[in-house]
């Protein structure tokens, strides 16, 4: 087997959290309902989400950016040629 794996088999923090907080909810230590119970694992998937959305998000607008620039450029090099061509 080789000593260079790409995942090392651990629990993160909000994993560790999670096994933590059922056990509690199973032992009867806690009486908060599942959504609670379970909300290291969701919450960790709702902030991955926005910031992928918020990239993403920022992504188009810098594209729009860009093209917008381009046009910009275009009309200027065919103002341009045309006002060279009239001379």
């Amino acid at each position: 087997m080789s000593d260079t794996q790409s995942s090392s088999g651990r629990v993160g923090f909000c994993g560790l959290l999670t096994i933590l907080f059922i056990g509690l909810k199973l032992t009867g230590y806690i009486d908060w309902s599942w959504w609670w119970v379970l909300a290291p694992s969701w919450v960790t998937f709702a902030v991955v989400f926005v910031v992928l959305f918020v990239a993403l998000v920022a992504s188009a607008f810098e594209s729009e950016k860009a093209r917008a620039r381009r046009e910009v450029q275009n009309m200027r090099e065919i103002s341009r040629k045309r006002f060279e061509a009239g001379r």
